[in-house]
């Protein structure tokens, strides 16, 4: 996969992303460094989102990309928020649009 992201400069203020403050899980909580790139971000709340995201695959037969999209939306992420990590991440050539296709397609 490449990232298209350089970390130095997509680093994020967790201020701006407060709304991701209550992830919903019952395991640890995602307590990051003051500031986080994008892709440390996207890896961290797929890592919290796992279980989810696995349900999702193997018992709703949602592919992994429309899987990992509908466990983020759950969070409250828009998708143009879904598709910004989603790229972070490594993923090509995911839209807004597409991610909204996706938790479209997959929602159960």
């Amino acid at each position: 996969m490449v990232n298209s992201f350089d970390s130095d400069e997509s680093v994020v203020s967790l201020d701006d992303l407060d709304s991701l403050a209550s992830l919903d899980t019952a395991s640890e909580s995602f307590e990051p460094a003051e500031d986080v790139s994008l892709e440390h971000l996207g890896l961290e709340l797929v890592r919290h989102r796992h279980d989810r995201i696995n349900e999702l695959y193997y018992e709703a037969g949602c592919s992994d990309a429309a899987a990992e999209a509908v466990a983020l939306a759950e969070l409250g992420l828009t998708p143009a928020w879904i598709s910004t990590l989603m790229t972070a991440t490594g993923r090509s050539n995911v839209s807004a649009q597409t991610v909204a296709t996706l938790i479209e397609e997959c929602t159960v």
